[in-house]
């Protein structure tokens, strides 16, 4: 059991890099797989499965056991895909350009679609019991949306949502993260709130829950960070040729790092 290093990273280039322990601090807690993902955003799924996004949200691929498929999604110059979720019944994508929540089944066509016309700039999306949490960006709010009625209710933290963009959920609840304050607020998993925090990294740019911990993505310092530790998990040369651009988990697999 190991933390991954910049040398494991550089040295296994697109592959699986080592293991991310879920706590820093502890030997023995269970290890989670990395695997690093370059040129693309890597969503995670349930059982192994993800998302490929490329072109700026324009091109998606849906990565099963049965091999890899493309989604038309309509016009690609119409299209930016920014998250992905799975329940028991379907994919859901989220369109930020169309406004849009697309449901598709696993034939890989779209059965439904959600508009989401009362958001600005919806960012991201997690999905629990049926209700999706997006958060709007430019409209500093999340809210939640139940995927069978349509109906959309607005979540409220001890502090004004200043930009939420980046949404973990676990079995502790929900977590988002504002990039106009660096602050992440906790609810619990029906979107009460819970309060909210400093972020302990000066710029972090996303936020996923592995194993029970909040990891954080600081795209200026160009490293990953546990919520609740100082010292990095991965720190890499923030002026070197290897970014880190997104991180996504679900449980059972691996941590997908994309690049």
């Amino acid at each position: 059991m190991m933390e991954l290093t910049r040398r494991q990273l550089l040295a296994a280039g697109g592959g699986v890099a080592g293991a991310l322990m879920a706590s820093p601090l502890s030997a023995v807690t269970a290890a989670t797989g990395v695997e690093m993902i370059p040129g693309a955003r890597a969503l995670a799924l349930p059982d192994g499965e993800r998302v490929l996004v490329q072109a700026f949200g324009r091109e998606v691929h849906w990565q099963r056991a049965d091999g890899l498929h493309h989604l038309d999604l309509g016009s690609p110059f119409d299209t930016r895909v920014v998250a992905a979720a799975r329940d028991q019944r379907m994919l859901w994508l989220l369109d930020r350009h169309k406004r849009l929540l697309h449901g598709v089944n696993k034939r890989g066509t779209v059965q439904r679609q959600l508009s989401l016309a009362a958001l600005r700039e919806p960012a991201d999306m997690v999905i629990h019991q049926g209700q999706a949490f997006i958060s709007d960006v430019s409209g500093h709010r999340i809210v939640r949306l139940d995927l069978h009625e349509g109906s959309m209710s607005e979540l409220h933290s001890d502090r004004p949502l200043n930009g939420p963009s980046s949404l973990a959920i676990g079995q502790s609840g929900l977590s988002a993260l504002t990039l106009g304050d660096h602050r992440l607020h906790h609810f619990t998993a029906n979107g009460e709130s819970l309060g909210s925090q400093a972020s302990p990294v000066a710029t972090p740019a996303a936020l996923s829950n592995v194993n029970g911990e909040l990891l954080l993505l600081d795209r200026c310092r160009n490293q990953l960070c546990w919520a609740g530790h100082a010292r990095p998990a991965l720190a890499l040369p923030s002026a070197g040729p290897v970014r880190l651009g997104h991180i996504s988990w679900q449980p059972g697999g691996d941590l997908l790092v994309s690049l």
